[in-house]
This record gives C-alpha cells, sequence and structure tokens, in this order.
C-alpha cells in the first residue's frame, strides 16, 4: 500500500510506459539505440521530483511529453560535448597519418587542462569535473546535493579559472 501523496507501483509502471514511448517518439532514428537508457535516465529523474515533492504529480500527458523531450534534448547536448571535448568513453583512436605534433600538442592541452581542473576549490572542481563529463547543470546540481544556482555559479566560475589558468600557461583553449 502506498503511503498518502506517494505514487502506487501501478502508476509508476504506467507512467514508466508512457515516458517510454514518449522518448521513442521524440527520438530521431540515429538515436533509437539510446531509447532505453533515456527513458531510464527521464524516469530516475521523476522519481526523484516525486521522492522530495509528493505533491508533485504528473497530471497530464503534455508533462509526461515535456519530461521525454527535455530527456532527450539532455541526450543529444551530452553526446555533442563529448564528441566537442573528446570525452567519448574508450581510448582515443589516433588516426595513422596523424601528424605527431598535433598529437603532441593535444596531449599537452589535456594535461594543461587537467592540472588547472585539478587547482580550483573542491566544490568547483567536482562541479566543473562533472560538467566536463557531459552532465548538464541541473544534473550535476541533484548530482551534488545543490541548488541549481549554486551549481551554475560554479560551473561558470570554475570554468573562467580554468580558462585563465590556460592563458597564462599559454595554452589556446
Amino acid at each position: 500500500m502506498a503511503a498518502p501523496g506517494s505514487v502506487s507501483a501501478d502508476e509508476l509502471e504506467a507512467l514508466d510506459a508512457a515516458v517510454r514511448r514518449a522518448v521513442t517518439k521524440a527520438l530521431r532514428p540515429s538515436l533509437r539505440s539510446h531509447a532505453n537508457d533515456i527513458a531510464q535516465g527521464a524516469m530516475e529523474r521523476l522519481i526523484v521530483k516525486l521522492r522530495d515533492n509528493p505533491s508533485a504529480r504528473p497530471r497530464t500527458r503534455g508533462y509526461v511529453w515535456r519530461l521525454a523531450n527535455f530527456a532527450v534534448i539532455d541526450e543529444v547536448r551530452k553526446l555533442q560535448r563529448r564528441r566537442e571535448t573528446g570525452s567519448e568513453e574508450g581510448p582515443v583512436a589516433v588516426a595513422e597519418d596523424a601528424d605527431p605534433d598535433d598529437v603532441l600538442r593535444r596531449k599537452q592541452v589535456g594535461a594543461a587542462i587537467t592540472d588547472c581542473v585539478q587547482q580550483l576549490p573542491d566544490d568547483r572542481r567536482r562541479a566543473v569535473t562533472l560538467y566536463l563529463q557531459g552532465h548538464g547543470i541541473s544534473e550535476a546540481a541533484s548530482i551534488l546535493d545543490w541548488v541549481r544556482k549554486r551549481a551554475e555559479n560554479a560551473v561558470y566560475r570554475g570554468l573562467a579559472a580554468v580558462r585563465g589558468c590556460l592563458e597564462r600557461k599559454g595554452v589556446a583553449p
């Protein structure tokens, strides 16, 4: 039996099915292989929201559609950030005809970024690290158990400090 104000297992099951349908419809074909992960992430957000505020039950299909669309948008942004920063999981493939000087420069830039991030105060370092790993600001706030504004400030100020550190090192960002 569900506690007053909480969501029953049947309601969660129905919400899960609705979120999965909405995510599948919102995804472009090239991302369909990520549908289960995206839907699971959306459900996790929903469950956290319901746990924190049991009266915040999704009452409309529109809410479920927005939740699914935001989850898809976040996943697309994460994938784009990972491609831009080269932080795909697994070993980094280097083309055989890659210029050795270019490879060395990339390694040096990576080492400089790592060093600059490590110099940040603990809170900013954790927030910037999560952001660079592809987590959005809201997601970082949730992981760190912070309010969104605190995470946003830590990320922006931390990134500004990293840029300044890189400039002092003579590394072009």
